[in-house]
């Protein structure tokens, strides 16, 4: 897991360095990468320049001089960090609104307290690991990964799985139920015996079928209509 630290207070990013450290020593499997920087400028050139450096997520001061914290984040954001898990450090909560306008996970005080940061960054890494649930598939001797994110939706037909992306589809052998506990615990609704939608891509609920982002149609039962809405609209509010 990839992760920076942005204070020009020396003490801070030590600080927070110990309490990843200390966390982390749980989550061996993760492989914790941590970079610590003194300015918004410092940490902007290094990830902007560097196009190959992975950031997962951010620990960042709002006030520092040239580039704020705030001002850091939207760059690095705006660039290609579009799901970086971002946490503020400050001593304000004037800038509470600000931060939660560019998706601040979460606004960390000063001073920090050791007790509710591990209470946080736990939160944290679960956000992190269900962002990057996978799905390996086998065909034709060939073995391929494709995150949960990326799935628009899961068709069974024959014994086979089609498992549709946005800019291709994936095909092996098996069934829905072999997939489909994990999926519907992961953002994913069952529309019909052979359907499984991912509902962060479902832009029209008809009668009969679902219209999904990317143009495709998912069959709709009239039997899941009911539970299929529920389901969207408690993903909605937890959107919001």
């Amino acid at each position: 897991m990839n992760i920076a630290i942005c204070d020009d207070d020396k003490n801070i990013c030590d600080q927070v360095k110990t309490y990843l450290s200390d966390f982390f020593k749980e989550y061996k499997e993760l492989n914790l990468d941590l970079k610590i920087f003194n300015s918004g400028e410092e940490v902007c050139d290094y990830y902007l320049v560097n196009s190959n450096a992975p950031l997962d997520m951010i620990f960042i001061d709002i006030e520092m001089n040239e580039i704020d914290g705030i001002e850091a984040v939207k760059k690095l954001q705006n660039a290609k960090y579009k799901r970086l898990i971002v946490f503020f450090i400050t001593s304000y909560t004037k800038y509470a609104p600000e931060t939660f306008r560019v998706g601040a996970f979460q606004l960390i005080a000063k001073p920090i307290s050791r007790q509710e940061f591990l209470s946080d960054i736990k939160r944290a890494v679960e956000t992190y690991l269900d962002l990057h649930k996978e799905l390996v598939i086998y065909w034709q001797g060939n073995r391929t990964v494709l995150e949960y994110k990326d799935i628009v939706f899961v068709e069974a037909k024959n014994r086979h799985l089609f498992i549709h992306t946005s800019s291709e589809t994936y095909e092996c052998v098996g069934k829905l139920s072999d997939y489909e506990k994990n999926m519907l615990m992961s953002g994913f609704v069952k529309t019909h015996q052979s359907f499984i939608a991912n509902m962060n891509y479902i832009r029209v609920i008809n009668t009969n079928d679902i219209l999904m982002k990317n143009g495709e149609k998912v069959f709709l039962s009239k039997y899941k209509r009911k539970d299929v809405m529920i389901e969207f609209s408690k993903h909605i509010a937890r959107s919001v």
